[in-house]
């Protein structure tokens, strides 16, 4: 804050230089009649007040604290406001920074520890709020589907995190689980008060049907089972072999061929989307940070040298300018040896 901020009555509620951090907290001084002091204020006048840059990975994080916490059974009795302030923040991030929010669901998907599951989740939801904002859905129909996105899994939130780290196939017990975990979700939302019906059938539906039941998914669904399973793939887990964006939006097209969801997917995320790593033709291994104007050329930042030696400061490349920049190929995660804070790479 650039001042003070006080009450209608002149109390002190914030001192000048406190951050508020989140739009709760923002809501809450608002409600109190926040004002600053007219003399403050002149006393700063000519001053250049410039407010602090948000900072988007620590504000990811404080997000995925409390999504482990919310997103796992047994649910809170203030699940539902807990849930909607995890939603807003998803949303209003998109809106504010899509790349670095693509970015930092896929960096944390890709590292989860013990929190696979809700990381997932989160993934998920972000990937379904950019999409519903390009199809121009009502925000009620965003809304529920971000919702659905968010607790898609819940009854197998745990399982989806153990499995995740495993390279054994899930036991017959397990199994079971996982066949009714849609149905499971619902009864638990329904339990903790849940009346959205759109949110309900979505999550009731995202999963395919078993062989020889009928499955006709409504479009929310339809568009989460993609994303599902896009997010799956790009994702390196022990359980599952991890295929590179592009082969993932390759085999998109060919399993869903005619289905403009698909389309929607690959033209949105590009085929590199941001927190993936690839190579360049001058041979420099680079991050992605941004999504360009043609799906297969994206802004990145190089890592290393062409020599492979790790660079101290990250070099900005637009891939699609020249020929010796084009992406050659996807990195796998686990040969590229140098990281770098996404505060480094952003600024």
């Amino acid at each position: 804050m650039p001042f003070s901020i006080r009450d209608e009555a002149g109390q002190l509620l914030l001192a000048r230089g406190h951050v508020v951090d989140s739009d709760a907290s923002l809501a809450a001084l608002q409600e109190r009649g926040a004002t600053v002091d007219v003399e403050e204020v002149q006393q700063r006048r000519g001053e250049a007040v410039a407010p602090p840059a948000e900072n988007f990975p620590a504000r990811w994080h404080q997000l995925t604290v409390r999504a482990s916490v919310v997103l796992r059974p047994p649910l809170a009795d203030d699940f539902l406001d807990r849930l909607q302030e995890i939603r807003g923040q998803i949303l209003g991030m998109s809106e504010r920074d899509p790349d670095m929010l693509l970015y930092l669901a896929l960096r944390t998907a890709r590292d989860p520890g013990v929190h696979y599951g809700v990381l997932h989740a989160l993934h998920v939801a972000t990937v379904c709020a950019l999409l519903s904002r390009r199809l121009h859905w009502t925000e009620d129909a965003r809304l529920s589907l971000v919702s659905a996105a968010l607790t898609m899994n819940m009854s197998m939130v745990e399982l989806q995190s153990r499995l995740a780290g495993s390279t054994q196939p899930p036991t017959q017990a397990q199994r079971e689980v996982i066949d009714r975990h849609a149905a499971d979700s619902v009864a638990l939302l329904r339990k903790a008060g849940v009346d959205d019906e759109a949110w309900l059938q979505t999550v009731e539906q995202h999963h395919p049907a078993a062989a020889g039941t009928p499955d006709e998914p409504g479009e929310a669904a339809r568009l989460l089972r993609l994303v599902d399973a896009y997010t799956t793939r790009i994702t390196d887990r022990p359980d599952t072999i991890i295929a590179s964006p592009a082969l993932a939006a390759r085999d998109l097209f060919a399993q869903h061929r005619g289905d403009p969801f698909a389309l929607l997917l690959v033209k949105e995320l590009g085929m590199y989307p941001p927190g993936c790593f690839v190579r360049i033709a001058s041979g420099e291994t680079a991050v992605v940070l941004r999504r360009g104007q043609n799906a297969n050329a994206p802004l990145v930042a190089c890592v290393t040298n062409k020599r492979g030696d790790a660079l101290q400061q990250p070099t900005r490349r637009d891939t699609g300018l020249l020929p010796e920049h084009a992406v050659t190929q996807v990195v796998p995660d686990k040969d590229v040896r140098v990281r770098m804070p996404s505060q480094q790479l952003y600024a």
